[in-house]
């Protein structure tokens, strides 16, 4: 049985620069954080790297600059919105399903993600 290889991240092109990658606990799932300077944008990619392919790509929130990527469980990923610049204690948390790159708000406080 021949293992598939991995697509060297050389290959797949983005216009914005990687700045963070997680993956999802128990499946071969990257999820990536992009970051354009240029334009102050920031974007969530998933990639299964089992397949070699996007789950979704490139998913903007309405918050474009002010979030980062926390982690990933096996069903959602998690992101992290800052409310003011002035002050990064005031935050709120959004959600992404990670099967269909769908954004969700919740209105949980953040608790460190379970081990999966």
């Amino acid at each position: 049985l021949a293992e598939k290889q991995f697509v060297p991240f050389d290959t797949v092109r983005f216009e914005s620069a990687i700045w963070n990658m997680v993956p999802v606990p128990g499946k071969p799932i990257l999820i990536i954080e992009l970051r354009n300077d240029l334009t102050r944008n920031v974007s969530f990619s998933a990639f299964d790297y089992s397949n070699q392919e996007f789950l979704w790509r490139e998913v903007v929130l309405p918050e474009k600059w002010w979030v980062t990527l926390l982690g990933a469980t096996g069903d959602v990923v998690r992101i992290k919105v800052f409310e003011s610049s002035d002050n990064p204690d005031k935050t709120s948390f959004l959600n992404i399903i990670l099967n269909s790159g769908e954004l969700v708000s919740t209105t949980e406080s953040f608790a460190a993600l379970p081990d999966e």
